[in-house]
């Protein structure tokens, strides 16, 4: 199984989210309903791993926090892949990342090592490179800020690539204190 974990956006979030994201004049646009800030991610897990992962992710105990979305970027400098919205920095949400680390290493799970960027995926650029009108949108929104929101619950996901994109299902869906 391809399973991560995540922060769903609260309808809040993706209403002031979506008002900007539907002027991006570029790429491939992610569904709302797909839009999260990824917390930790596994590819080929067992569904037993995945059990106890589960099991070990409802043992977190994290208050609700306030978040807020600093501008928005790429990743792929030389030849971008997506764009996003970019969470500020939060020692609350670094604190849950932490603990899901935590959790999936105490389930067996082996996660690639990488600085912890917070994000929200808004388009994929598959099909056409970063233009233009897309760069000029990237200037003018690079500092533009959203929110604070509140984070109150986050989720383990499945993950099915399917050729429209992928599929997320969620397994698991715990509160914040």
């Amino acid at each position: 199984m391809r399973i991560f974990v995540a922060l769903p956006l609260a309808e809040d979030a993706a209403s002031a989210l979506d008002q900007i994201a539907q002027t991006l004049p570029a790429g491939d646009p992610v569904p709302e309903e797909n839009w999260h800030i990824t917390l930790a991610f596994a590819a080929d897990v067992a569904e037993d791993t995945v059990e106890e992962f589960g099991l070990n992710l409802s043992g977190i105990a994290v208050p609700r926090f306030a978040w807020q979305i600093d501008g928005f970027g790429v990743f792929g400098a030389a030849k971008p892949r997506q764009i996003h919205a970019l969470v500020a920095e939060n020692s609350a949400l670094t604190e849950l990342h932490h603990q899901v680390r935590r959790a999936a290493r105490n389930a067996g799970l082996i996660l690639r090592h990488r600085r912890f960027v917070p994000h929200v995926t808004i388009s994929r650029l598959r099909r056409a490179p970063l233009d233009i009108r897309a760069a000029d949108w990237l200037a003018g929104n690079a500092t533009r800020s959203l929110g604070p929101f509140v984070a109150r619950e986050f989720t383990l996901f499945e993950s099915e690539l399917h050729p429209d994109g992928p599929h997320y299902n969620p397994l698991l869906t715990l509160s914040l204190l």
